[in-house]
Formats: C-alpha cells, structure tokens, sequence
C-alpha cells in the first residue's frame, strides 16, 4: 500500500512540475480594484493551494459543528431529563 502511495505522490509531483514548466508565460489576473501580472505556473499553483486548503478546512468545519450539535443535544436531553423528575 506504501508503495501505491509513493507512486501516486511521485506521479503528481512530476505531472505537476511539466505543468508547471508547459505554462511559464505570463498572464494578467483582474481582481476587483487592481490587475496583476503574473506567470501561469504560479496561477496555477496559487489555485492548487487554495483548493487543497480549502478541501482541508471545509470537512473541519463540519467535523466541529457536528460536535457541537451532538454537545448541544446532550444538553437539551441533560435539561429535559431533570424538568421530568
């Protein structure tokens, strides 16, 4: 399994670096108030930054409110048990 693992890894760094390589000429980005020139490599790579990092915080973010509706729940069900005796 490891090793399927370092293949994979080792496969996306390589596809990745051709890409990076393949798009080194420039582009403009126009945000809202200012345009900015830039490589596409680094279009590119801000782009698959921001998407792992986002894949990371979004299952995060529902990791904790799920906790904190089951916290929640415990509380109305602690609450609900002492109203009944």
């Amino acid at each position: 399994m490891k090793q399927i693992r370092w293949i994979a890894v080792i496969s996306l760094t390589v596809l990745f670096t051709i890409v990076v390589f393949r798009n080194l000429e420039s582009t403009n980005l126009e945000l809202v108030v200012t345009t900015v020139e830039l490589p596409l490599a680094a279009l590119l790579s801000l782009t698959l930054l921001l998407g792992f990092g986002l894949g990371l915080m979004f299952p995060t973010m529902w990791k904790v409110r799920s906790w904190q509706n089951a916290r929640q729940k415990r509380k109305v069900e602690k609450t609900v048990g002492l109203e009944s005796e």
